[in-house]
């Protein structure tokens, strides 16, 4: 039985998608024109701000998502064939390149937001100093402050360049202001503990 070949007078490539080879079919999907001919599809920037709802504070990313394990929900957008998270692309829109080692951190903790005014740059560790709320697995559902069964004390514990500051309190509101003030003291990207 003969293949068939892709539909496009002249081409001999055996057929893949829409009766079309698949180099038609990926100008197709590029530019809506099989023979990638004069259809001139809309910039990256255009095609990127129309997918955004900026009636709010935050700009909320509407299109396509993807999930992060343990990191919440984050935009996804293409650009230059190529998938972007949407937040970083509109940080690149708006700041330039972003430089080798650093994250775009969001300093409004929604991760479907693109408003570049709530976008920073961050080192990892920067970007986690900047957390909201405790951990899925936290049982006080306080960050860093926890129950010491045995001891029958609220702990406060704060990780800080390798090493952990922990102090044990009577009551949970004490090891509440503690672990605040001591993120205070060494970290420098803790909005939520400023605020």
């Amino acid at each position: 039985m003969a293949k068939r070949t892709c539909s496009i007078d002249g081409c001999e490539r055996i057929h893949s998608s829409r009766g079309w080879c698949r180099v038609h079919y990926k100008h197709w999907w590029l530019t809506g024109d099989p023979l990638g001919g004069n259809f001139q599809p809309a910039d990256d920037a255009e095609r990127f701000w129309s997918k955004v709802d900026r009636s709010g504070d935050c700009w909320m990313w509407t299109a396509g998502t993807w999930r992060s394990r343990g990191q919440g929900v984050y935009g996804q957008f293409v650009a230059n064939s190529k998938k972007i998270v949407s937040h970083r692309f509109a940080y690149q829109l708006m700041h330039g390149p972003i430089p080798d080692g650093y994250q775009v951190d969001h300093r409004c903790h929604n991760t479907l937001c693109v408003n570049p005014a709530h976008l920073r740059l961050a080192t990892n560790k920067e970007n986690h100093e900047n957390r909201s709320g405790a951990t899925a697995i936290s049982k006080s559902g306080i960050r860093g402050v926890s129950w010491n069964e045995k001891r029958r004390k609220w702990v406060a514990s704060v990780g800080h360049h390798g090493k952990v500051w922990q102090q044990r309190f009577d009551t949970q509101q004490e090891a509440v202001a503690a672990v605040k003030a001591k993120r205070i003291e060494l970290f420098s990207h803790n909005d939520a503990d400023r605020a």
